[in-house]
């Protein structure tokens, strides 16, 4: 079932900085391999934010009782150091 994106998310307005962003980083947008990368990206963040706009309690109108009991490991690679938790 395809994501609504709602009408508040300018898709075309994330695409051109998308290809702000290729350009700035030396990229040639208009490139075999690039060229929908600008669209692909701005409907991704269209479809992860489709939800900003929505009432949170609509969502969250079912409750759980119980004890949850997590565990976070620390995770370091060469880069940075991610958090990751277990249930």
């Amino acid at each position: 079932m395809p994501i609504q994106i709602p009408a508040q998310i300018d898709l075309e307005r994330i695409a051109r900085a998308v290809r702000e962003i290729l350009e700035a980083v030396g990229e040639d947008p208009d490139r075999d391999g690039l060229v929908r990368t600008p669209e692909r990206v701005a409907k991704m963040y269209g479809e992860v934010l489709a939800g900003l706009h929505e009432d949170p309690a609509e969502h969250l109108s079912v409750t759980f009782e119980g004890q949850v009991t997590m565990r976070w490991s620390w995770l370091k690679t060469s880069r940075s150091t991610r958090y990751a938790s277990t249930i």
